[in-house]
């Protein structure tokens, strides 16, 4: 069975501790970070 630490169960735990919805790419080996629906395309930390 699959662990805690295993990116199945990694990418659901930023999940929960980040404001962005996080993905895990098994192919790239690597975390994608997807901004929020209500934000803009260049962000909320950038405000204008």
């Amino acid at each position: 069975p699959p662990s805690l630490l295993s990116p199945a169960r990694l990418d659901l735990i930023l999940l929960e501790g980040s404001k962005n919805r996080v993905i895990w790419n098994p192919t790239m080996k690597q975390f994608f970070t997807l901004p929020e629906p209500q934000g803009t395309k260049e962000g909320q930390c950038h405000p204008r």
